[in-house]
């Protein structure tokens, strides 16, 4: 997405909860609306982050109350199989293993049509580019 807001020409108070909030919309003032507040959710995600970098760094771990905002700062953990392998006996390995399926390797194997049986259908979403 570009940083620079695209523009639009439809009125933001036309929103009406309850009814397609879009009616008497062009499709292309949806699709320009739309980039323009996902341009917006990207930069507002951007400053957050810089925020929360900045709020651990000068805060340290722990939790700490600010005014009237309680603020938990904690190193995030996840689960590593590769560090698991490396520092494990190799006899639990087995134990904390199971079998999936692959997608990956289910699109080389299966014909399309198999591959397509077995894909579930979600919402519609829309791409800009």
């Amino acid at each position: 997405m570009s940083a620079q807001p695209i523009s639009w020409s439809q009125p933001a108070d036309d929103f009406n909860a309850g009814q397609e909030p879009f009616t008497g919309w062009s499709d292309e003032d949806v699709a320009l609306r739309l980039a323009d507040v996902l341009c917006t959710v990207e930069e507002l995600e951007a400053e957050a982050s810089r925020l929360r970098a900045s709020l651990a760094q000068r805060l340290g771990e722990g939790t700490h109350t600010l005014g009237k905002v309680k603020a938990t700062v904690y190193p995030q953990r996840r689960f590593d199989p590769a560090l698991a392998v490396r520092t494990l006996d190799p006899s639990l390995i087995p134990a904390i293993m199971k079998p999936t399926i692959d997608s990956t390797l289910a699109r080389r194997v299966l014909t399309p049509e198999q591959y397509a049986a077995c894909q579930s259908v979600g919402r519609m979403t829309v791409r800009l580019k």
